[in-house]
């Protein structure tokens, strides 16, 4: 069975049990549980699933959702991989077995979300706000020439247009 199924299947079983997911520690503990681990269901399909630890949260969070609840805070808030009571006698019960993630290679069970291509080179100063993006750094440079120089040089603006950079960048110095 693929990685995604696996993860449907234990969605499944997560969703159809009677477990109170509104006790964040049970929440918490779930999380724990099912990132940095790798899980399979006894007497189920085949195949094993390693979930993210942002996958492990978001799928948490899922099933809170559609019970109503409001999401955790859960991806890297430590002890990943530890399987708590709570956690360990719901899935226990649903069947579903756990072993160590072997970190040393990659697995095809893992699954994270889906990989996001990054922007095209150049993209963020051609969509950015900010008309020149270089003038912090030619005011930086004025500012240590006026210091090296013993020039006095006009405060920094800290509110309004040109905050942080002491003046209007198309200013001539």
């Amino acid at each position: 069975m693929s990685t995604e199924e696996l993860a449907r299947h234990l969605v499944s079983d997560l969703d159809h049990a009677e477990v109170d997911l509104s006790d964040a520690e049970l929440g918490g503990q779930l999380y724990r549980a099912l990132a940095n681990n790798r899980w399979s269901k006894r007497d189920g399909p085949d195949g094993a699933l390693a979930l993210s630890w942002t996958r492990s949260e978001r799928l948490v969070n899922e099933l809170r959702g559609r019970r109503g609840l409001d999401s955790l805070a859960l991806a890297q808030t430590g002890r990943e991989g530890e399987i708590g009571d709570l956690a360990g006698d719901v899935l226990g019960g649903l069947g579903w077995v756990a072993e160590p993630l072997d970190t040393s290679a990659e697995d095809p069970a893992h699954a994270g979300q889906a990989a996001e291509s990054p922007p095209p080179k150049g993209t963020g100063e051609a969509r950015s706000h900010v008309e020149d993006s270089a003038s912090w750094e030619r005011e930086a440079h004025r500012e240590a020439e006026d210091a090296r120089l013993g020039r006095e040089s006009a405060p920094p603006a800290t509110s309004g247009e040109g905050a942080g950079g002491g003046r209007n960048p198309s200013e001539k110095p």
